[in-house]
């Protein structure tokens, strides 16, 4: 059986990662799997780079370049970037893809991939799309946020700014939307010869209703016996032979780590605004004391005061995994303000380390932190954050790391990359 994955990189964020573990595994010998990637970030030779055209590379940085000096993009509002890539043509040339039994979608966004050409390769090959995020949904937008527009048929959201769109000049959303809805429909009526499974996979339960509440949804009010699109869920899952509990905490003051990025999904600064008033509360409560890991980007000068009673910690990114344990391994407690989120591999791999999560309701954050395997706060609300923080500072250090263990369990037995995998062999063999 060969897999052919699809992915706009092979490394960055948690769907290149995924992508490019599953790639990897050592599975036997009845399975063989290829990356096909827009851009070839690491020297592996189970990623390759989809063949495009010279004019698409030059397109594309005078894109970038204008979106340096005006912050829109131009080009591919046009989907201009989109068409000259030649993507069905181009994997018509490629040999993997040729012997491929199931092509293997993930993040596409991008300008990576024309849209049109997956009913042509519905038309070939089975389709298994792993959901990263709404963009498949959605007229562009990763995540819509608190909007709904994606339900009514309405391509516009006020998030046009962020990635992937990156605030276009000419607002062709609903074109999109459109689109999509379209597309999935010729691909739910392949008959005979054409007829093929093409399979979306939200990591998540929040993802699996948001589609199937979507506009562009073909089967939105009842399962079709003769449907050709369907929809199961397989909750994302890591390595618990590196993310786990080393069950070395003996200090005697409660740790918090913080990731803060400039990234607009990652709510960062939700947290770093209500710094001084938790600093208040400590000062006004002697009982209370912690000590900060900040990862990423420092927390500016003046937020708190020079004679705070918080010691913060700055720490630059980390990208080695086993270094990734040991800090998690370091602290008690993870402040995750996420705005918009699908099932965290980065939460995954905190609880798995007996961390404690204090963590906004956004996505399927819900979903990972439901039986009090950590607390939840709702989302974007500072006041609802700083109460959950006092509450958990007031908890019992022994306790609070009892209840991380107890979340380091459940992933140990529900959420590691083994089970997930297994999940997706049985899919791939039921759509064969």
């Amino acid at each position: 059986m060969k897999i052919l994955h699809l992915n706009t990189y092979d490394k960055g964020g948690g769907a290149e990662q995924f992508a490019f573990d599953f790639v990897h595994h050592n599975f036997d010998e009845t399975i063989e799997t290829k990356l096909l990637v827009k851009r070839k970030k690491t020297d592996s030779n189970k990623v390759e780079v989809l063949n495009r055209p010279l004019f698409s590379h030059f397109l594309e940085k005078t894109d970038k370049g204008f979106y340096k000096i005006s912050e829109h993009t131009f080009f591919s509002d046009l989907s201009i970037l989109k068409k000259i890539h030649l993507t069905f043509e181009n994997l018509q040339k490629n040999e993997f893809y040729q012997n491929a039994d199931i092509i293997h979608l993930h993040n596409i966004h991008y300008d990576f991939f024309d849209f049109e050409d997956l009913i042509k390769i519905a038309r070939q090959k089975p389709i298994i799309w792993t959901l990263h995020d709404m963009w498949a949904m959605t007229g562009g937008e990763a995540y819509t946020f608190e909007n709904e527009n994606f339900k009514k048929g309405i391509g516009k959201t006020p998030y046009g700014k962020f990635h992937p769109l990156l605030n276009p000049i000419i607002d062709r959303r609903q074109k999109y939307l459109e689109q999509k809805k379209r597309i999935y429909s010729i691909i739910n009526e392949l008959k005979g010869t054409e007829k093929h499974n093409f399979v979306f996979v939200p990591v998540s339960n929040w993802l699996k209703e948001c589609l199937e509440n979507s506009y562009i949804y073909p089967n939105k009010i009842e399962e079709k016996e003769s449907a050709n699109i369907s929809i199961q869920t397989i909750q994302n899952g890591i390595d618990t032979t590196i993310f786990k509990n080393l069950n070395q905490r003996n200090w005697n003051i409660k740790r918090i780590l913080f990731f803060n990025s400039d990234n607009p999904y990652k709510g960062a600064s939700i947290f770093e605004n209500l710094l001084p008033q938790l600093n208040q509360l400590i000062n006004q409560d002697k009982t209370i004391n912690f000590e900060l890991f900040v990862v990423g980007k420092e927390i500016p000068k003046g937020t708190i005061n020079s004679d705070s009673k918080i010691k913060i910690n700055h720490l630059k990114p980390i990208y080695d995994r086993n270094k990734m344990n040991e800090l998690y391994n370091s602290v008690d407690i993870l402040i995750f303000p996420s705005r918009a989120e699908n099932f965290s591999l980065l939460v995954l791999e905190a609880m798995a380390t007996g961390v404690f999560i204090i963590g906004s309701m956004a996505g399927g954050i819900k979903e990972q932190l439901a039986n009090e395997r950590g607390i939840l706060f709702e989302n974007e609300n500072q006041k609802d954050l700083l109460e959950k923080i006092n509450l958990v500072l007031n908890m019992d250090l022994k306790e609070l790391r009892e209840k991380g263990k107890t979340a380091s369990l459940f992933v140990n037995e529900n959420w590691n990359v083994e089970k997930m995998r297994v999940k997706y062999i049985e899919l791939y063999q039921k759509i064969l």
